[in-house]
């Protein structure tokens, strides 16, 4: 039999909460301060923890409450992040993950640039300088010897391409954005068709990252449609 606790907070309520963290690995007990804001949030904040392995860091500034069905709902604040320990020494890191992934082909008309594969990228997702996304993308050519270009946008700003007339070849190549101010940004981007041409560019992107930012990737042929195929776009946060 399961038994279910529920609980109404008034907003401001203050809860002093004793858990376990990493229980797993340690077995320390570290406690919670936890309070509701005006949205019924539970807002916690981690106590500082001085004994025994206090090198680790844990969650910090993160909002709870259940959606319709009961379930508990998480999203950080803002800024916040998870931070782990790296090994049994005194490095820590934040965990990376898929923001999106999309393989269902899509393939180029006639012969102007066209968006084969896009995702935009939400409004403040890169709120802190440092913070990345790693974007990976793919296409195919066509079996003939039409000069066909695939490119990588990163909102406005070009952060890849490569041109090749190769028969039935695949394009493929990976590229790594990384914030350095509000509207300021830094690129380097790998690519190639098989070996048969490569290439790497730096690129310094302006986009204003408070609001959205189009990531795509599109693909245009000097003679016919279906010339270049995209069949990946996967994008990485790398907070």
């Amino acid at each position: 039999m399961r038994r279910h606790a529920r609980w109404l907070l008034a907003a401001g309520t203050l809860l002093l909460l004793t858990t376990v963290l990493y229980a797993q690995q340690t077995g320390i007990p570290s406690r919670l301060l936890v309070k509701t804001d005006a949205n019924n949030y539970l807002l916690t904040s981690s106590v500082a923890y001085t004994g025994p392995d206090s090198a680790r860091q844990n969650f910090q500034n993160i909002r709870l409450r259940t959606d319709a069905n009961g379930y508990l709902l998480t999203t950080f604040g803002t800024g916040g992040s998870a931070v782990l320990p790296f090994g049994a020494g005194t490095a820590t890191y934040v965990p990376s993950g898929r923001l999106t992934s999309n393989t269902t082909p899509a393939s180029n008309v006639t012969t102007g640039e066209t968006d084969l594969m896009t995702y935009s990228l939400p409004a403040a997702s890169l709120s802190a300088t440092g913070m990345a996304v790693r974007i990976s993308f793919a296409a195919t050519q066509a079996a003939n010897a039409n000069t066909k270009t695939i490119r990588l946008y990163f909102g406005a700003t070009l952060i890849a391409t490569l041109a090749s007339a190769a028969n039935n070849r695949p394009f493929d190549g990976m590229a790594t954005v990384v914030r350095t101010g509000a509207t300021t940004q830094v690129s380097t981007a790998r690519f190639s068709d098989n070996n048969l041409s490569f290439g790497v560019t730096n690129a310094a992107p302006t986009e204003t990252l408070s609001g959205a930012v189009v990531i795509k990737v599109t693909g245009q042929s000097s003679a016919a449609s279906g010339d270049v195929t995209a069949t990946l776009l996967l994008v990485e946060a790398l907070p």
